[in-house]
Order: structure tokens, then sequence, then C-alpha cells
């Protein structure tokens, strides 16, 4: 048998949260039937061999959170959202019949008194196109030992409660480990358990819990052995070294990186951390971050000196952060970048008028006719799990409107996100 086990549980019920509920805007679309919670990280789980007499060994395990529906017509619990996060190594193989798969990297506890979750190496894989998020989250591991012990997963709920006199007071969330044997078709339900969500109106939100999940997860080296933790990292490392490897076949030996929004920085890492790894980074000479003021940089400054952009290097090769004005002048440009890379960054140019003035701004600097841009977006608002998305969201909208349009046989597909490669139209 394999199941997940909490961390650190806490208190008489260590599956019964609080969760506080959002403000002003964010509640818009559930203004008329419902509240949406701020979201919150869970406790760190981990999955567990159970020692209960059965040897059964797995080659596939599924893991799957789910919110729950009634038979109410009116609820819409169900409209919830919920993401997993592994770490995994930036570069995957593929297998056979299965497609492109990962090595699990290892979790890194504060406290390593747990012998269960101390750090280590796992002979387990994740399938990187059974990675998904939205209303339900799935995500499916391999191993050939059928070993799954410690392997780290972390989630983040957004949940959402019915207004008050429905009798949907609370949500749940379903969580389900199951099992394939080699073999063997179809899956066996190992484990099954509920998550429950009550709202509040006051609660104390530990803001910094991501910045040290990220920590733990290895999420922020900058070189050398760095994990990944969301398919649009693994799906941006493909496109980047995809746009390199086509420009060195075109003779190009001097390529310029343009980075737009450091965010939480994991992405921009995990990138770097590809580039000083393979060869493809020999050509690259120029790589420049552009950040928001007020998101950006504000990030960085609580992540703190240590995780810095400028200790950032590739091939031993410096990196140029600019930060962008709130209002004012924008950075001089004088060259085009060869590759942009926005990931993620469409819901930030779509939320304000002045914020998708300056992405404009940038990618008419940066973009000459002969450049790329690559976009890694969530595949539709329901998927963006973090970030608060309109209903309406369209990222192809957006950049066509900019005057670009997609390399059609570019367009990397996946559950979770979409990734594609941008050129002028005139270009």
């Amino acid at each position: 048998m394999v199941e997940l086990v909490l961390v650190h549980p806490h208190g008489p019920n260590p599956f019964h949260f609080e969760c506080k509920k959002a403000d002003g805007k964010e509640n818009r679309f559930f203004e008329m039937l419902g509240y949406r919670g701020e979201g919150m990280w869970l406790p760190p789980m981990y999955l567990r061999n159970s020692q209960d007499g059965n040897p059964t060994a797995y080659d596939k395990i599924r893991i799957t959170a789910e919110w729950k529906t009634t038979e109410n017509p009116q609820c819409v619990q169900d409209e919830g959202k919920v993401g997993i996060w592994l770490p995994v190594d930036d570069m995957g193989d593929n297998l056979d019949a299965q497609g492109e798969a990962h090595n699990i990297g290892s979790f890194s506890p504060s406290n390593q008194s747990s012998k269960d979750v101390s750090e280590q190496s796992f002979n387990a894989k994740v399938l990187q196109a059974s990675w998904d998020s939205g209303k339900k989250a799935s995500i499916d591991l391999t191993s050939r030992s059928g070993k799954y012990d410690g392997i780290p997963v972390s989630m983040f709920c957004v949940p959402v409660w019915n207004k008050e006199g429905t009798k949907c007071e609370n949500t749940e969330l379903k969580i389900k480990v199951s099992g394939r044997r080699d073999g063997i078709p179809g899956f066996q339900t190992l484990q099954e358990f509920d998550m429950t969500f009550e709202m509040v109106t006051d609660k104390e939100e530990d803001n910094g819990h991501l910045y040290w999940l990220l920590q733990q997860l290895n999420a922020l080296e900058n070189k050398g052995l760095g994990n990944s933790i969301h398919p649009k990292q693994l799906i941006t490392i493909k496109q980047v070294q995809t746009c390199i490897k086509n420009l060195i076949k075109a003779g190009k030996t001097n390529i310029r990186i343009a980075y737009i929004g450091s965010d939480t920085t994991e992405n921009l890492r995990s990138v770097l951390r590809f580039l000083d790894a393979n060869e493809e980074g020999n050509y690259v000479t120029k790589f420049q971050v552009f950040m928001t003021p007020d998101w950006d940089h504000e990030i960085l400054e609580q992540l703190g000196p240590m995780y810095s952009l400028d200790k950032c290097r590739f091939k031993n090769k410096e990196i140029e952060p600019h930060t962008l004005p709130k209002i004012g002048e924008m950075p001089h440009i004088g060259e085009h970048a060869d590759i942009v890379v926005a990931t993620y960054v469409t819901p930030w140019a779509t939320s304000e008028f002045a914020q998708g003035e300056q992405y404009r701004y940038l990618l008419n600097k940066l973009l000459g006719d002969a450049s790329v841009l690559i976009t890694t977006d969530p595949k539709t608002s329901n998927r963006s799990v973090r970030s608060r998305l309109g209903e309406h969201y369209n990222a192809n909208a957006l950049l066509t409107g900019y005057g670009l349009k997609p390399d059609d046989n570019m367009v990397t597909s996946h559950p979770m996100v979409s990734s594609k490669l941008w050129r002028r139209a005139n270009g």
C-alpha cells in the first residue's frame, strides 16, 4: 500500500482548516452565489509505503484532489481550485508510451529529526503530461522499484463557499491515492480522505510560507541541482532549448535573451540552471531580466540577499536585472533580443491598463523582425491556481492585438499550460 501523510499534523482534526474570505474584486464572480477563499497552502505531505503486511508494489501511483459536489443545484463549492506542487529535475527523458518523465527531487526540511522526510534521492519519476490543476488536480508518479517513501507533495487550495442559508457552509476537498500494478490494467484505490475548509472572516495569513516552501523544495538554487516545481518551468526550458538550437543552426553565436517578470523567481532560476548545465548556455552572451517595482522587486526583497539576482550566474556570466518604473520614463533599450521569455506574464499584463502598456512597450522594444517571443500561460483561467484570472481571460487575444502572430508549428500542448512561439506579424 501507498498513502499520503501530513508532515506536521495539527490539532484534534488535522484535516479541518480555516480559510479567510477573499476581499473586493476577488469575489466579483461569486458575488451572487458565494464567496471565494483567500487561498492557502496545506501543510506539506509525503507519500509512504505503509507497513500493513501487504508488500504489493505499484509501478504507477496517481494522486488526485477534487472539490466535492452536492445534490444542491445552487451549490458552487466545486468552483474551487487546487494545484499540486512536486520537486522534479529541470530536464526529463522520454519513457516508452508514457511521454516525458522527470526524476523527483528531494525535500529539505529545516527540521531533519524525522527520518521519513529527511533529504534523499528517489527512484521515481513524474509523468509530465499527467500534471494538471483546476477544479481537479492530478499527477502520476512511476517507479520501477515500486518505492515511493518520502516523496513530498504540496497543495495550494482556493475554496469556494455558498452564501449563507444554503446549507453549504463548508466545502470539502477529496484526496485520493490510487495504484496500478505492473501488467494489470486499471487503478486500485489505496487511500481516500476529505479535507474540510471553514470560512472565517479574520485569520492571520502566513505570506512567508511560499518562500519557505520554495527553499525547502530547492526551487531557488541559482545553479547546479535545483528543482522545478511546476509544468510551466519544464515546458519553458524546452522552448528555450529549441529556440537556441535553431539560432545556432542559423549561425548565431552571440544570442541575447530577455526575460520579463521575475515573480517568485523559481521559473527564472530553472532557465538559468538549464543554461549553466548545458552547452546552449555557451552561446548566450546577454541575459536581461525586467521586473515590476511593486511585485517582482518586493518579492526579491522578501527573499533576502541570499537570493539576489545579482548573485545569479550561468557559465560564469552575469545577468542584467532592470526594475521598471511605476510611472515615468521607461528604461532605454538599445538593441533587440533574439529570444524574449514571458511565463505567466499575461495575467499581470491584463490586470491593469498601465501594466499592460508596460508589457506592450517592452515587447515593442525587444522584439525585432527576427526575434521570437516564448509565452507560457495557463491553458484556461481555471488552471491558474495561485493567480486570479478573469473568466474571460484570453492570452492569444492580447498578443494578437499587439501585432504578433503565433508559430502554429511550435505550440506545446499540456493539460495545465499552453506555450507558444510568437513573431511580429510583419516580420
